[in-house]
């Protein structure tokens, strides 16, 4: 792998490593909330999560989970012998996006 591919995959990586990061924000905050007695507003927060994502914790790995493999999945298809630059962006790009449409539609 040449040296600027290798910044270009660290970036990436360093990028996506942000959303668990703000999971972990929003757990601390939820967590906060109920021991503060404010059960109501946390309900209101965590009701348009679909039930198997209202584990925080769980929230949090299966999106650290999903960050990883996106990186992961850009790497092997930059590496494989068919696939040009161009083509290779496009599936990053692409990974990346969905990576970030799904983390923001379950906050």
């Amino acid at each position: 792998m040449s040296n600027k591919s290798y910044w270009i995959y660290l970036s990436s990586a360093i990028g996506l490593l942000i959303i668990p990061v703000l999971e972990i924000a929003r757990w601390i905050r939820v967590s906060g909330s109920v021991k503060g007695g404010q059960t109501e507003r946390v309900a209101a927060y965590m009701a348009p999560i679909p039930e198997a994502f209202q584990d925080p914790f769980a929230h949090t790995l299966g999106l650290l989970g999903l960050c990883v493999a996106a990186v992961f999945l850009s790497y092997l298809v930059r590496n494989s012998k068919g696939m040009t630059k161009a083509v290779s962006g496009i599936v990053f790009g692409i990974a990346t996006l969905l990576s970030a449409w799904l983390v923001f539609s379950l906050m």
